[in-house]
């Protein structure tokens, strides 16, 4: 007596068993492409935050340098008599300036009568919005100051004759503060001033 056993075909009884592998499989894919989204959406954020700060520190050090020029080129006997730490006007000109809180400026400063930052062509800043944000770029966020200090004075040069010239730029990064700051000396008898 034969007995006859009957066999369902492998590739049937893997059917179902295949079925349930790829589900699990896209279940992982899902899981696996929703993590690497978190993931690049986390590090675009940190990148626009490392842009920024980048821009502000790329302005900063140009404003300052501008400024620092500027002193450079300006007469011994003229920075003199404006000594004092002057606020400088940057990015937005207001028709209301009057110039910075230091007596010798009263009426409208005269270290620097215009704006940081100016478009020189039609002298106005326009900067660009970003649309989604109400944010403009290229706009420094922070404040310039530029003090004039002459010998004899505290913190004053060593040297008669001189002044002491710092500029500094300051603006926030998240909760830190950051500062630029550059100091310069002009002689009466300097390059300038001879």
């Amino acid at each position: 007596m034969s007995v006859h056993i009957e066999r369902k075909p492998a590739r049937a009884v893997r059917g179902h068993s295949q079925r349930g592998a790829y589900m699990v499989e896209l279940i992982l894919a899902i899981a696996t492409a929703g993590m690497l989204a978190a993931a690049l959406a986390s590090n675009i954020a940190e990148t626009e935050r490392f842009s920024n700060a980048g821009q502000n520190q790329i302005l900063a050090m140009s404003i300052v340098q501008e400024q620092i020029d500027n002193a450079r080129n300006t007469s011994f006997d003229d920075l003199s008599s404006w000594a004092g730490t002057h606020t400088l006007k940057v990015n937005n000109p207001d028709p209301n300036y009057n110039g910075c809180p230091v007596a010798s400026c009263v009426g409208g400063c005269k270290l620097n009568p215009r704006p940081l930052q100016l478009d020189l062509a039609n002298l106005e800043w326009t900067a660009m919005e970003i649309s989604t944000s109400n944010k403009k770029q290229n706009v420094f966020q922070g404040t310039v100051s530029e003090q004039i200090i002459p010998s004899g004075q505290t913190g004053g040069p060593p040297y008669a004759n001189t002044v002491k010239v710092i500029v500094e730029a300051v603006w926030r990064e998240g909760q830190a503060t950051r500062r630029y700051r550059l100091e310069t000396l002009v002689s009466k008898n300097g390059i300038n001033n001879g």
